[in-house]
């Protein structure tokens, strides 16, 4: 698991998450409290900020990169779910 600074920016991450031993999160990231991240995931907060909510799950092989349009993060709200191989970006 690389848990990154990038740029300065250090990814937060909540108590009681769990965050497999494959998965990669660096720069600009917020991961709520009590979430699921699987297997294979890479969160890159390195061109926008990402903001996971509480008590989600983040299925395998997902990617998630925002796209910095307009500031605004990549925001999954809580009690969601992201399907395992998806890619996600704003």
């Amino acid at each position: 698991m690389t848990i990154a600074s990038f740029e300065g920016k250090t990814p937060h991450i909540g108590a009681g998450t769990y965050i497999h031993p494959s998965t990669d999160v660096f720069g600009d990231v917020t991961i709520g409290e009590g979430c699921w991240i699987g297997p294979g995931v890479r969160i890159r907060g390195d061109y926008g900020a990402i903001i996971i909510g509480d008590y989600s799950s983040v299925g395998t092989t997902v990617s998630s990169t925002p796209v910095p349009v307009d500031g605004r993060p990549l925001v999954t709200g809580s009690l969601s779910a992201t399907a395992q191989s998806s890619t996600t970006c704003r």
